[in-house]
């Protein structure tokens, strides 16, 4: 394995499949994706319980609101939808939110993880229907 890398590395060898210009017509389109105000809100009422649970030492900002929305955008993007289903935040909200969250002391020592801790919020926040 050592000699076989020595000279080169495969990684130099792969091609670019998209450009700059490709990415940012990609983000773009991303943006397209309706979110409905109920999903938003959706959105905001989860981040709002990550700020009152007092398993919680500091919940979700503003800005990962944003990024967990953004985030379903291009997730049903991906999946060749041109709207944002609660199926999408809840899919992501893990991914997105658990290192924006800090726990307290006691929810550490008890065995808690933010992924358990996010999970519980989206089985008790309101589902838009």
């Amino acid at each position: 394995i050592l000699q076989s890398y020595s000279h080169d590395h495969p990684l130099e060898k792969l091609k670019s499949v998209l450009d700059v210009n490709d990415v940012r017509e990609i983000q773009q389109c991303v943006r397209q994706v309706h979110t409905d105000t109920a999903i938003s809100q959706y959105i905001v009422d989860l981040v709002n319980a990550t700020r009152r649970d007092e398993r919680l030492q500091l919940g979700v900002s503003p800005r990962g609101a944003i990024m967990l929305s953004r985030a379903s955008q291009a997730a049903a993007f991906a999946d060749g939808r041109e709207y944002v289903l609660p199926d999408d935040v809840q899919r992501l909200a893990s991914f997105v939110l658990a290192h924006r969250l800090i726990l307290t002391s006691k929810a550490r020592f008890a065995g808690r993880t933010k992924p358990q801790i996010i999970q519980e919020l989206l089985e008790r926040v309101k589902i838009p229907t």
